[in-house]
Order: C-alpha cells, then sequence, then structure tokens
C-alpha cells in the first residue's frame, strides 16, 4: 500500500493472490498464476511467494520445498531470509504427511534435520533461528526420541523459566507416553517410571 497506493491496480492484484493462497485452506487447490517480466519487481517478488505459500497449503510439498530454496537463493525477494526455514517446514511435512501408508519417511526428517542445523550454523539468519529451533525440536522428538526426553529432562530441571517451557513439558509428556527409554535417565524421568509402575502395581 505504502509502495503503490491504496487504490493501485498492483495492490489490487497481491490482494487477489493472498486471497488464492488462503482459499487452499477451506476451498481446495488453488494456485495463483505467474506474472509477467514487465510487472514490477517486487509484486513479482511477492508473486512467486504466494505461489509457493499456495502449493504449501494445497499439500504440494516437494514444489514448495523447492519454490522456497529457490527463493532463498534470490537475494532481491524480501522473502529470501525465510525461504529456507519454508523450505524445512515443507520438507517436514511431506516426511509426516505425504504418505498415509508410511506414518514418517525418516529418511526425509534426517534431511530436514541437517537443513535446519544448517541454518542455525548461519548467523546471518538470527532472525529465524527461534523458529528454527522449534522446528528442530519436532524433528528430533520423532527421530530421536531417547536423546530428546534426555535433553527435555534437563531442560525441565534448570531453574530459570525458558520461553519454551510450555512445548517442552508437552513434548516431554509426549514422550513419556509413547515408550520407556532403553537405558537409564536422570532422576526425573526414572523417577516418574519408577512411579508409573508403582502405580500400575497397586491399580492391578
Amino acid at each position: 500500500m505504502k509502495t503503490f497506493g491504496q487504490d493501485s491496480a498492483e495492490l489490487r492484484e497481491w490482494l487477489k493472490g493472498q486471497d488464492q493462497v488462503l482459499a487452499n485452506c477451506w476451498k481446495g487447490q488453488t494456485i495463483p498464476p505467474s506474472l509477467p517480466p514487465t510487472a514490477n519487481a517486487l509484486l513479482r517478488a511477492d508473486r512467486t511467494y504466494q505461489i509457493a505459500a499456495a502449493n504449501f497449503y494445497a499439500g504440494n510439498f516437494a514444489a514448495a520445498e523447492r519454490m522456497f530454496n529457490e527463493i532463498a537463493q534470490d537475494a532481491s525477494s524480501p522473502w529470501h531470509e525465510i525461504a529456507p526455514l519454508l523450505a524445512a517446514r515443507a520438507l517436514i511435512r511431506r516426511a509426516t504427511l505425504e504418505n498415509s501408508r508410511q506414518p514418517t519417511d525418516q529418511h526425509l526428517l534426517a534431511d530436514a534435520e541437517t537443513d535446519l542445523k544448517r541454518l542455525l550454523a548461519d548467523s546471518r539468519l538470527q532472525a529465524i533461528h527461534a523458529s528454527a529451533k522449534r522446528l528442530l525440536a519436532f524433528v528430533d522428538l520423532r527421530l530421536k526420541p531417547e536423546a530428546r526426553l534426555k535433553e527435555l529432562s534437563q531442560l525441565l530441571l534448570k531453574t530459570d523459566i525458558d520461553d519454551t517451557l510450555r512445548q517442552d513439558l508437552w513434548d516431554y509428556t509426549v514422550l513419556l507416553d509413547r515408550q520407556r527409554p532403553s537405558v537409564d535417565f536422570d532422576d526425573l524421568t526414572n523417577w516418574i517410571f519408577t512411579f508409573q509402575e508403582k502405580d500400575h502395581l497397586v491399580a492391578a
């Protein structure tokens, strides 16, 4: 609106594209068309991002991942810094949602873990590091549950409260419900399993 004006054709075109992106959440696949090379460069960059986002919401995760990676390589795009994170999100969706007969593709999750760690190692992408850490925690919960359980138990025993406490506690209880670890962990986890076993014996 600041660039083109409230009543401009460019703003109307941008809004039209955004409506098509969001329609994928309730209407079925609706992908905005590409803009011609003669269109304004900023508008074309936004449309490229809108097309990638529309494919993501439509469930075309491989296409979305490829497009977000291409945006990440385009330094002129205002979306190039956040694009690597969104590419990783698309890869995670592929791993967990794309194949209904196989709940989780461990190989794709491992690829996502590699991408996220590379992203976190890039000091130029500090703005998205917090979001990348949350995605990495999601991946590790499914890829390395015992290691993640140990990590979470240590985090929960910290004296200072982290802003991820709620999610960490949720993930910890999910892992406790899913499995008993094959090795001894910290005092907290061992105590919980011992308490559960005693409780089961009393109930029996």
